[in-house]
């Protein structure tokens, strides 16, 4: 059997009072907050040792052994030279029909001040597939006058010349290195040479003569880029690597030096020989 102080509103009743007093008591005395225990009054609790964060060991790395491999064999390398642009054959009618278009371009040329006082464009003259084509230097007056190579003294000389060979003037070809006459028949500029030049080289493309004769200094400059006749007389050379060159002094230097015709005399038979051809004995 229960007391009356048991009774469970009689409990709460007491509770409640006993909270109300503690609460005025707090803000009588500017306390609050209910009391806490001293740090070091509470029992310390250590985590199990299974617990605890252990370090990580560091794995072991090992270094791997290197693997040769054996390198492969390089493929063989073919070196194939540059190719030259083929040669489109012309037929000996079409190179003489090329030489004459040739020809009437070179009468309406005006690539350097020589066009300013010509009469006349001398370009060449001659059959194609020669033994010998022979380039002098430029014209003059009767070059000039008749449009023609080697007509005045000293083409009667180089005629001369020709016949002690075995020759005519119609079985070879003849051409200069300038195709306008320079004033007063001076030696031609360079830029008067490098504007005929390109007719030049179509000349001998179109003729392929089997052996070039460079008559005097002007000559062998424009065909080997080189001057000193003097120097390079008599010594074979090569044009663009193929056609035997001879350079010997020009028939207009022989008509002022008698005694320089016996080393052109010299350099002609050579060309013979080079030809395998013998000297006529009427020599």
């Amino acid at each position: 059997m229960m007391t009356e102080l048991e009774q469970p509103q009689d409990e709460l009743r007491y509770l409640t009072s006993a909270l109300r007093e503690w609460v005025l008591w707090q803000q009588a005395s500017g306390a609050h907050g209910l009391p806490r225990a001293e740090r070091s009054a509470l029992p310390s609790v250590e985590a199990p040792q299974e617990l605890v964060e252990q370090p990580m060991p560091r794995p072991t790395v090992r270094k791997p052994e290197p693997i040769y491999i054996e390198p492969l064999p390089e493929p063989e390398r073919t070196v194939v030279a540059p190719s030259r642009p083929e040669r489109i054959e012309l037929s000996a009618e079409e190179r003489r029909e090329r030489l004459k278009a040739m020809a009437e371009t070179a009468g309406q040329c005006t690539r350097c001040s020589l066009h300013s006082g010509r009469t006349n464009v001398v370009y060449g003259i001659g059959p194609v597939d020669v033994e010998i084509m022979i380039v002098g230097e430029g014209p003059g007056v009767d070059e000039d006058a008749q449009g023609e190579p080697f007509v005045g003294k000293a083409g009667q000389l180089l005629d001369r010349m020709l016949a002690a060979m075995g020759f005519n003037r119609n079985e070879i070809y003849i051409g200069n290195a300038v195709k306008c006459r320079p004033p007063n028949n001076r030696v031609p500029e360079d830029d008067e040479m490098a504007s005929c030049l390109p007719y030049l080289r179509e000349q001998i493309e179109l003729v392929r003569p089997k052996i070039l004769l460079a008559m005097g200094a002007t000559a062998c400059k424009a065909l080997l880029g080189m001057g000193g006749i003097t120097r390079i007389r008599g010594k074979w050379k090569l044009y663009q690597g193929s056609i035997p060159l001879m350079p010997t002094f020009h028939p207009a230097y022989l008509l002022r030096n008698e005694a320089a015709k016996k080393d052109v005399w010299a350099d002609l038979k050579d060309v013979m020989k080079h030809l395998k051809r013998e000297i006529p004995k009427s020599r």
